[in-house]
């Protein structure tokens, strides 16, 4: 990342959950078959397929005892002062009736990503902004109505 910011080159940075399989990829490179992205003024697909049917999910997230104890944890490190601002994420399964392609082109997300029929992300907020050769970093997610 360092050398392709030297170099002024934009680039797609991806994660997964796990942290063990990093993505870095110009995004000259980013081809929209594999990778289809729409960020507020970028986007490298064209158009919107026509979907008609409705989607439909169903999620389990993990039993409530379960996630008390992690907030738990949580709230005693901001207690003892290990942190001041802590996003508690856990793993929650989904079913739908329909693909990721088909998802990634009905959702009505501000910033949405597929990649390559694996991963679809997509979220009302900016993580990062680049403004008059600044970098700013809004690493909290969450904190406005996912109904937006």
């Amino acid at each position: 990342m360092n050398d392709y910011g030297r170099e002024s080159m934009p680039f797609l940075f991806v994660i997964d959950y796990s942290a063990r399989q990093p993505l870095l990829i110009p995004l000259s490179e980013v081809n929209s078959q594999h990778v289809p992205y729409e960020i507020p003024g970028r986007t490298n697909v064209s158009k919107i397929p026509d979907e008609s049917s409705d989607i439909s999910f169903s999620k389990s997230p993990e039993p409530f005892s379960e996630y008390e104890q992690k907030f738990s944890r949580v709230m005693a490190h901001i207690q003892r002062g290990n942190s001041y601002l802590l996003n508690l994420t856990c793993r929650t399964p989904v079913e739908f009736n329909t693909d990721l392609r088909s998802l990634f082109f009905r959702a009505r997300a501000t910033y949405k990503l597929l990649l390559a029929e694996q991963v679809l992300v997509f979220s009302p907020e900016c993580f990062v902004k680049i403004e008059g050769g600044h970098i700013y970093s809004f690493p909290m997610k969450g904190t406005i109505d996912a109904a937006i």
